[in-house]
């Protein structure tokens, strides 16, 4: 199975992202998705996408950065960025439907998140 580093390159290649955009996209996920990924894409539940928003969201808040406010925005970025890839990746692969992540699941769950 894909890791999510792999289906990232993968995606890439299919939707023919431009090389500046790919690693800025990447320079993004790896910074506030770095241990998601090494993961399967098959691992990547709804639990773990929760639990990635709700790191990336305490990590900017301690931070402080007015940049980022919330940080709720920038955490349904990288849950976007990895709704697009599963399901680019995930089409051509035949992977299951997976309600946390595909295809409104990003912004469903970041959303949910934010008026808990």
């Amino acid at each position: 199975m894909l890791t999510l580093r792999q289906a990232f390159t993968e995606a890439v290649k299919v939707r023919k992202i431009r090389n500046k955009t790919s690693e800025n996209y990447f320079r993004k996920l790896k910074c506030y998705a770095g241990p998601l990924l090494d993961l399967p894409l098959e691992q990547l539940t709804r639990e773990v996408l929760e639990s990635q928003v709700f790191s990336i969201v305490a990590r900017l808040q301690s931070a402080g950065s007015k940049k980022t406010k919330d940080g709720y925005g920038t955490a349904q970025l990288v849950l976007a960025a990895i709704s697009v890839i599963y399901r680019t990746v995930g089409e051509e692969l035949g992977l299951p439907h997976e309600p946390g992540i595909c295809p409104n699941g990003a912004a469903s769950l970041s959303f949910n998140l934010q008026k808990n």
